[in-house]
């Protein structure tokens, strides 16, 4: 051991390079060499979504234009009567879904941040461009233990009403001659990204899987192909500053609803203990790659998006400032505060007429009009 550990300083010496440096260099390595042995993915085919595959590069984000509107989306529980003159209605015919929520799934909503794999990378559901783009740093042994050439639908996520510990996802890491002292280093990175879980809650592609398969068979394989996953944890090498600890990507298991009262007790046990509310799922649905009622979110305020169409002066403690936002949705006008001190200063350069903006509100009166709503921001990585 002590030769081998001398041998190890005279190489490192020799390269002119730092003992962490040299180590990562070996780690990676290695993982290449697992994934051309054919062992591990560390890099796979994207299949989702088939056609516009390519990116754009704007400064150093890398975006997925051709993912906008890809992702299957929810609307709120609210909402979850199904009328013939709705889209979805053909879908639940000729699938014989019943009307929610009996009969459908449920399973815990994760406030954390969605991310899709590919089948090669990690990719956001949307950011500030309108695009989704590409997750910065993804630390190289969790891109080694996700499955080449499939595609998942998921979560980062670390632990309920933590979602302000995850804004380190959109951290870039600077090569290290371009670093200053105050950046973030990989090492810190890394020790963040440890704490992340990837809760996968679909199988969007497969080789043997596509998107018009029921929600039953994509959720049996999604299943399996964790599992086998997991098996590989154990051989996928970490950094020695990294405490190993259990298979980060995890199977989101869905319980079927036998009655409303069932949902909503599940639906209180969850809030009960910090969680962000639930999500229904169809079943026998296949996956649909936009907002659907096929897919509903039960959780104490609901969100919406809303395009602004004005403002409104602030008064008193705003005088000068702006007091809200005035917005438009499905015809409907209304007026959003709530927003920060910076925000009601800046508004007119960060939030011009046109503006699409993510609210919270309680419920919608009998007009339909958002009750309390609540300014959240920008549609981003969320």
């Amino acid at each position: 051991m002590d030769n081998l550990i001398n041998c190890i300083s005279t190489v490192v010496k020799s390269k002119g390079i730092s003992m962490e440096n040299f180590i990562n260099e070996s780690i990676h390595k290695n993982l290449e060499k697992m994934s051309n042995l054919g062992n591990l993915g560390i890099s796979g085919n994207v299949v989702y979504p088939l056609k516009n595959k390519e990116t754009s590069e704007s400064g150093n984000d890398i975006y997925v234009p051709g993912l906008k509107d890809k992702l299957m989306l929810g609307h709120p529980y609210s909402e979850k009567q199904i009328s013939k003159r709705n889209e979805d209605y053909s879908i639940m015919e000729s699938h014989k879904i019943p009307q929610a929520p009996v009969g459908w799934y449920m399973s815990e909503k994760f406030d954390g941040q969605r991310a899709l794999w590919d089948g090669a990378k990690f990719v956001t559901r949307g950011s500030g461009s309108g695009f989704p783009r590409v997750y910065p740093y993804v630390p190289v042994w969790i891109i080694a233990l996700m499955p080449p050439g499939i595609a998942l639908d998921g979560e980062f996520f670390t632990e309920r009403n933590s979602f302000q510990d995850i804004g380190f996802l959109r951290s870039k890491l600077k090569p290290e001659k371009d670093r200053k002292k105050s950046d973030t280093t990989k090492m810190e990175l890394d020790k963040k990204w440890n704490n992340i879980k990837f809760q996968v809650f679909d199988l969007i592609i497969s080789e043997f899987i596509s998107m018009d398969d029921p929600f039953e068979k994509r959720q049996k394989a999604l299943e399996e192909i964790i599992k086998e996953r997991c098996k590989l944890w154990d051989q996928i090498p970490t950094p020695p500053y990294i405490k190993k600890g259990k298979c980060p990507i995890i199977f989101t298991k869905q319980y079927r609803i036998e009655s409303e009262e069932s949902l909503m007790k599940y639906y209180s046990e969850l809030v009960s203990n910090e969680a962000e509310g639930v999500m229904i799922r169809a079943p026998r649905a296949p996956y649909i790659p936009r907002r659907t009622w096929l897919m509903l979110k039960l959780k104490p305020e609901e969100d919406s998006e809303c395009i602004i169409t004005g403002y409104k002066a602030g008064e008193g403690k705003y005088k000068g400032l702006l007091g809200a936002f005035e917005c438009t949705e499905n015809g409907k006008v209304f007026f959003i505060s709530g927003m920060d001190d910076s925000i009601r200063k800046d508004y007119l350069k960060t939030h011009p007429i046109g503006t699409k903006i993510t609210y919270k509100y309680t419920f919608l009166t009998d007009s339909g009009i958002p009750r309390h709503p609540r300014y959240k921001g920008i549609p981003g990585d969320r």
